[in-house]
C-alpha cells in the first residue's frame, strides 16, 4: 500500500466513495425551494473542497433551517469541515459525538462512529488517555459494518499511528470475519511493525484459521525474516491445516534455508501428508539442485510413499542426473515398490537413454516381476515408435513370462504395427507355450496376413495344443482366406 497522507485519503476517498455516490436526492416537495436551494449550495463547496465557504454555508443553513430534511447532513458536514480546518482533534471529535446523540439513526451515524474511532486512537496515541475508553465502547457496540468503514478510514491514513490503532482494532474485537480483513491491511502496511504483528498472529493466534491468513499475508510479504516464521509454524502448530499452509508458502520464499528444512521435514514428518506436502514444496523451488535432496529423501525417509513421491518427482526433472539416480535406486534398493516406482519414472523421460536403461533392466534385472515392468515400461514408450527395442528383449530374455510380456506390447502397438513381428518371431520360436501365446495374439489382429502363418502352425506342428490354437484362430479371423485354409487341413492327411 502507498501511504497517503490524512488530507488526500479524506478528499479522495470519504468525498469521491461517500458523498458524489450518496448525495441526497432532492425531494418533490423541497425541489427549487429555498430550503433545496441553500443545501445545494453548501455542498456544492464540500465538493470543491473550499473548507471555509462550506462550513460557513452549512452553519448558515443549520441555523435558517434547523427543521429541514437536510439538517442532519448538514451536521455531519460541519463537523467534516471542521476536521479539515481545525487542528483541535478534541474539538473535532466532540462535534462527531454531538452529532451522532442529536441524530442516531441519520445515515450518517456509522461514519461519524468511523471517525470518532479514528480521532480517538490518535487522541490516546498523543497522551489523552481517556479517549481508550470512549473508543472501546464505541468499538464494543458498533455493529461489523461501522468497524469496517473505520478499519477502511485508518487504512486510508496509513501511518504508524494508524497502524498501531488497526493493530488495536484486532487485539480489542471478538470478530472473525473483521479480524480477517485486518490481516490483509496488515500485509498492506508491509513495515516492521505489521510484519511482528501478523508473526504474532501466524504462531500464537487461538484461532486456526486466522494463523492461516496471517501465513498467507506472511508469505506474500516475502520479508527475510519469513521463512523463520514459516519454518517455526510448520514444525510446532498444533493444526494440521495450519501446517500445511505454512509448508506451502515456504515454496514461494527465496530463502536458503528453505530447502534443507523441507528436505528434513519430508525425512522425519510423522505425518506421511505434511511429508508429502514438503516434498511437493520443495519440487516447486525454483534454482535449487532437486536431485541430491531427493535422493536423500527416498533413502532415509519413515514413510514409503514418501519415497515413492520423491521417486516419482524426479520423473519429472528429466534430467542425466536424475535418471542416473533412478536407475540407481532399482539397482540397490531392497523394496520392491520403490524399485517398480523408479523404472515406471525412468518411462516419463521418453528419451533414447531412457529406452537404453530401460533395455537393460529387462534383460538383466533377476526379479521377474521387475524385468516385466521394465518390459511394459518400453512398451508405453514405442507405441508410436520404433519397437526394435523390444524384438532386441524378445531375443535376450530366455524366461517364458518375460517373452509373453513382450508379446502382449506388441499386441498394443498402435496401427497393427506389432504383426508383422510377431509373424517373424512365430518363425524362429520353438517353445509351444510361446507358440500358442503368439497364435492367440495373431487370432486377436484378426488380419489375413496372419493365415498363412496360422496354416503352417496347424499343419506343422506337432503339439496337439499348438495345432488346435491355429484351428480356433482361423476359425475366429472366418475370413474368406481363413476359410480355404480351414478347408486345406481338413483334407491334409
Amino acid at each position: 500500500m502507498i501511504l497517503k497522507n490524512k488530507n488526500m485519503i479524506l478528499a479522495a476517498a470519504l468525498l469521491l466513495s461517500f458523498l458524489i455516490t450518496t448525495a441526497p436526492a432532492l425531494s418533490a416537495g423541497e425541489k427549487g425551494n429555498e430550503v433545496a436551494k441553500a443545501y445545494k449550495d453548501a455542498y456544492s463547496l464540500i465538493l470543491k473542497e473550499d473548507w471555509n465557504k462550506a462550513s460557513q454555508a452549512l452553519a448558515t443553513f443549520v441555523g435558517n433551517f434547523p427543521e429541514s430534511h437536510y439538517t442532519d447532513d448538514a451536521r455531519f458536514w460541519q463537523c467534516y469541515c471542521k476536521e479539515k480546518l481545525d487542528r483541535d482533534l478534541e474539538r473535532v471529535f466532540n462535534c462527531y459525538r454531538d452529532f451522532i446523540r442529536d441524530h442516531k439513526n441519520s445515515k450518517w451515524a456509522d461514519d461519524a462512529r468511523s471517525n470518532m474511532i479514528r480521532l480517538g486512537h490518535e487522541l490516546a496515541k498523543n497522551g489523552k488517555k481517556e479517549y481508550e475508553a470512549i473508543i472501546k465502547t464505541f468499538e464494543k457496540d458498533q455493529d461489523a459494518d461501522v468497524k469496517l468503514a473505520a478499519l477502511h478510514a485508518l487504512e486510508d491514513i496509513g501511518d504508524e499511528k494508524s497502524l498501531e490503532a488497526i493493530i488495536g482494532m484486532y487485539d480489542g474485537t471478538q470478530d472473525i470475519k473483521l479480524k480477517e480483513r485486518i490481516v490483509n491491511v496488515l500485509e498492506d502496511f508491509n513495515n516492521p511493525k505489521s510484519f511482528a504483528k501478523l508473526k504474532d498472529i501466524a504462531i500464537n493466534d487461538k484461532n486456526p484459521k486466522l494463523r492461516r491468513k496471517a501465513i498467507n499475508s506472511l508469505s506474500d510479504l516475502k520479508n527475510r525474516d519469513t521463512a523463520p516464521v514459516l519454518m517455526q509454524v510448520a514444525k510446532n502448530d498444533p493444526d494440521t491445516r495450519v501446517k500445511k499452509a505454512a509448508v506451502n508458502s515456504l515454496e514461494n520464499i527465496d530463502d536458503p534455508r528453505v530447502a534443507p528444512f523441507l528436505t528434513d521435514m519430508a525425512i522425519d514428518e510423522s505425518d506421511p501428508k505434511l511429508a508429502r506436502s514438503a516434498l511437493n514444496a520443495l519440487e516447486d523451488i525454483k534454482g535449487i539442485e532437486l536431485v541430491p535432496l531427493v535422493k536423500k529423501i527416498v533413502q532415509t525417509a519413515k514413510h514409503e510413499e514418501v519415497k515413492r513421491s520423491a521417486i516419482n518427482s524426479l520423473g519429472d526433472v528429466k534430467t542425466a542426473e536424475a535418471l542416473t539416480a533412478l536407475k540407481e535406486f532399482v539397482d540397490i534398493s531392497n523394496s520392491v515398490e520403490l524399485q517398480r516406482s523408479a523404472i515406471n519414472a525412468i518411462e516419463d523421460f521418453e528419451n533414447k537413454e531412457a529406452e537404453n536403461a530401460l533395455y537393460q533392466l529387462a534383460v538383466t534385472l533377476k526379479n521377474e516381476d521387475l524385468a516385466r515392468s521394465a518390459i511394459n515400461s518400453l512398451g508405453d514408450m514405442v507405441k508410436k515408435k520404433d519397437p526394435g527395442v523390444l524384438v532386441e528383449v524378445y531375443k535376450n530374455v530366455d524366461k517364458v513370462k518375460l517373452r509373453r510380456a513382450v508379446i502382449n506390447e506388441l499386441e498394443d502397438l498402435k496401427g497393427n504395427r506389432g504383426l508383422p513381428i510377431l509373424l517373424e518371431l512365430a518363425k524362429t520360436e520353438k517353445d509351444p507355450a510361446l507358440q500358442v501365446e503368439i497364435i492367440n495374439t495373431l487370432e486377436d489382429f484378426n488380419r489375413d496376413e496372419a493365415v498363412p502363418t496360422l496354416l503352417k502352425f496347424a499343419r506343422e506342428s506337432k503339439n496337439i495344443k499348438v495345432r488346435k490354437a491355429a484351428v480356433d484362430a482361423l476359425e475366429e479371423i472366418g475370413s474368406e482366406k481363413a476359410r480355404q485354409a480351414l478347408a486345406q487341413i481338413g483334407t491334409s492327411n
